[in-house]
């Protein structure tokens, strides 16, 4: 796991996103698997539902950050690490309790870790960019 690329329980490290120049070596560009998701009213996701998009949202960007984060310190550099979130982590929005428990689990991981590791000079943030106006998206929701 390195600027060179690599992989670690399903996390992809990318040495380059489009064409873009390799990052210094103490940047690395994670990408957690967040795109389990599907639609639902509360009462009607099953409980493998429900795991599905925990395990793979928050429990996903927890080893995505851990594994960034030790590399971050092994090589003594410091850094950042970029969450994403939505909107309805804090707010609701009808047919995304799991997924918005998921996404309100990273935010309060992130917080917590950023207090951990801002020692190690790794800084740790979330953003949320709010609804995306797409065909799938709005049909969804």
């Amino acid at each position: 796991m390195n600027r060179r690329g690599g992989e670690l329980h399903g996390v992809r490290f990318l040495p380059g996103l489009d064409g873009l120049p390799d990052p210094p070596e103490h940047v690395v560009v994670a990408v957690p698997p967040q795109q389990v998701r599907f639609v639902a009213p509360g009462i009607d996701i099953s409980p493998n539902g429900w795991r599905a998009v925990v395990d793979t949202v928050l429990n996903g960007s927890y080893y995505c950050t851990r594994a960034v984060a030790r590399q971050l310190r092994e090589q003594g550099t410091g850094g950042s690490v970029l969450s994403v979130i939505a909107t309805y982590a804090w707010h609701g929005h009808p047919g995304t309790v799991h997924s918005a428990a998921a996404k309100a689990g990273v935010l309060a991981m992130t917080r917590t870790l950023a207090v951990e590791l801002a020692a190690l000079g790794i800084r740790l943030n979330c953003v949320a960019p709010g609804p995306t106006e797409t065909a799938g998206a709005g049909a969804a929701l």
